[in-house]
């Protein structure tokens, strides 16, 4: 993985850990937050269900994916080829 996806995931991972208080009030049932571009884009039930929308909203790029469920969480990427 290059150097530019890594800072990207980081800064995602920052923001989410700013704004997860406010995410898992606004979900407290839970589920699988994507995250890109510094935004939450959405709430899946399942991680594959968070990454196939990831892949097909913004394709062969690293995205954020995060469970809302505290004893799961930590911080998982998707990315179907690495950026060089």
């Amino acid at each position: 993985m290059s150097q530019s996806s890594i800072s990207i995931l980081e800064n995602n991972y920052k923001w989410f850990l700013n704004h997860q208080d406010e995410i898992m009030k606004q979900y407290p049932e839970g589920g699988f937050a994507l995250i890109w571009n510094c935004a939450l884009i959405g709430i899946w039930g399942s991680r594959n269900l968070a990454m196939t929308e990831g892949i097909r909203q913004f394709g062969k790029v690293p995205f954020l994916i995060r469970s809302l469920e505290e004893e799961k969480a930590h911080q998982v990427n998707f990315s179907l080829n690495p950026i060089t």
